[in-house]
């Protein structure tokens, strides 16, 4: 995976063994959410990423938080216990259609438990909604 990023000029290292003990080592990979938006970027027009793309968009019901609210959205989620131990992260990076084309969103909120984090994602989703729809966005040519 780190090799994959790599080829897109994300300088972010997918750890082969868990930085937080106690964790698996998934969902552990320090990806900040600008390398996240411009990695994914990088990434719509490739063909190649086609099949990720495709599954991206097959979000389980019970997923369907955050931008998942977003008609056409195709993204993935992640979440566990925040950093500190004190709460819960929520995670999503994605594709939002907008009038124009489509967009890159990465977004991140705690909160003191999963129920709480989606719940903000999904009031903070809501609020910006409008304005996503009509930002500029690209298309592959």
């Amino acid at each position: 995976m780190t090799a994959v990023l790599d080829r897109y000029g994300d300088p972010s290292v997918v750890p082969t063994t868990p930085l937080r003990p106690g964790f698996s080592v998934f969902g552990q990979t320090q990806w900040s959410l600008t390398d996240q938006a411009h990695t994914l970027a990088a990434m719509a027009c490739d063909p190649a990423i086609s099949p990720v793309r495709d599954l991206m968009g097959r979000i389980h019901t019970d997923q369907r938080w955050g931008l998942g609210q977003i008609e056409g959205a195709s993204f993935k989620s992640g979440w566990g216990p925040s950093a500190t131990g004190a709460g819960y992260l929520v995670r999503q990076v994605g594709y939002v259609p907008t009038t124009t084309g489509t967009i890159v969103v990465a977004l991140a909120l705690e909160g003191l438990t999963f129920e709480e984090a989606t719940t903000r994602l999904d009031q903070w989703v809501a609020a910006i909604s409008p304005e996503l729809q009509n930002t500029p966005g690209g298309q592959c040519s």
